[in-house]
């Protein structure tokens, strides 16, 4: 017989550490759109929240974006320029919805009634965002041939529903919103599209083709309408953006790493500690922990994370300030513990490893009978 015993109550007291890094909410869209009577920065989550007085074309493709894949997008913001030439719109990054965007957090943007000549524009912006602003967002562009990881070039001609035929850049609301809605464990390669009937007929050499040319294209399997693989405009690789970065979910993998971790250091670390040797190991610690939940979450290869002080990086660091032990040695003649534990004023010099998990896309089956 089980003993039951008195009733009791255990308190366990534990050290915290340092703050933990937590995920965030991924899967946004921006779209900015234009109107002649109405402008505004709108947040919509269901069909619900959109505005009364959008133009029908306009509404249409907010529920294009909202059509998702697995899940719906996590959220639309929807940027509405007031313009005059709404009915033929032209777009400028200079102007205000464009500056409200680069104050926002999305991941995918689309701006669907641009030309060719106002997509190469965004290109151009979106790649000054990445590189020099430190955002990580991407864009669905339509027949924009950028070689960039963070461009989606959309490049079919025709797409069908039984009650319409959309031009390559009117459908990129719903390319942007299928992607979004695609969980990062999986990739958007062959994500059916329920609500198309017909497309641009390719020849599987032809897909093949316009896919190593970074094309996004769609393919009729004769049953259904899908994704032909989900890549991006990315064709020149290198030894830094090697083959995988060629991949829409990888790169999606490399971008919430980075804003989260960038966040949490914001927010938590940056000038709330002291920069000892002993604080630097809770941070590792803290982002050691992070990447063990995305190993978890199966975004990350098991057991492939580990975090540590960046040696090459401190070592240079500390004979860049001449530093010098107590009893007067120099760096190089210092062990691998004391450059490790070394004052490196307010700098920290972090190095982690892993192994991101793509998704299943190519099959071999030998049968043997």
């Amino acid at each position: 017989m089980a003993k039951l015993g008195l009733p009791y109550l255990h308190i366990r007291f534990t050290e915290q550490g340092i703050a933990r890094i937590g995920r965030s909410i991924r899967g946004i869209v921006a779209l900015v759109l234009q109107e002649k009577q109405m402008k505004g920065t709108y947040d919509i989550y269901t069909a619900s929240d959109i505005p009364e007085k959008l133009s029908e074309k306009n509404r249409e493709q907010v529920e294009l974006a909202l059509m998702g894949y697995q899940k719906t997008p996590k959220k639309l913001i929807v940027v509405v320029e007031q313009s005059e030439t709404a009915d033929k719109p032209k777009f400028d990054v200079t102007t205000e919805a464009f500056k409200i965007l680069e104050t926002l957090r999305w991941d995918y943007l689309a701006v669907p009634f641009a030309d060719e000549v106002d997509s190469e524009k965004i290109v151009t912006w979106i790649k000054t965002l990445n590189n020099n602003r430190d955002k990580r967002c991407k864009f669905v562009a339509a027949n924009v041939n950028a070689d960039n990881k963070k461009i989606i070039n959309f490049t079919m001609p025709s797409v069908s529903t039984e009650k319409k035929e959309y031009k390559t850049n009117e459908y990129t609301s719903r390319i942007a919103g299928l992607i979004a809605g695609t969980p990062m464990q999986i990739a958007c390669t062959y994500a059916p599209l329920p609500e198309l009937k017909a497309c641009t007929h390719y020849t599987q050499e032809e897909i093949d083709q316009k896919i190593d040319n970074g094309e996004f294209v769609l393919l009729n399997d004769g049953e259904k309408i899908k994704v032909a693989r989900g890549v991006n405009s990315l064709v020149t690789t290198s030894q830094i953006e090697g083959e995988s970065f060629r991949k829409i979910k990888i790169v999606d993998i490399m971008d919430a790493m980075a804003d989260d971790i960038q966040w949490a250091a914001q927010d938590s670390y940056i000038g709330k500690y002291a920069n000892s040797y002993d604080n630097k190991v809770l941070l590792m610690s803290a982002i050691l922990g992070y990447m063990e939940i995305l190993e978890n979450d199966g975004l990350l290869a098991k057991g492939s994370s580990h975090v540590e002080i960046n040696i090459e990086e401190q070592k240079a660091f500390l004979k860049s300030m001449s530093y010098q032990t107590i009893d007067k040695r120099t760096v190089d003649e210092m062990d691998l513990k004391e450059i490790k534990e070394a004052d490196t004023k307010d700098k920290v010099f972090i190095k982690a490893y892993c192994k991101i998990l793509d998704a299943i896309e190519e099959i071999e089956l030998d049968v043997v009978i």
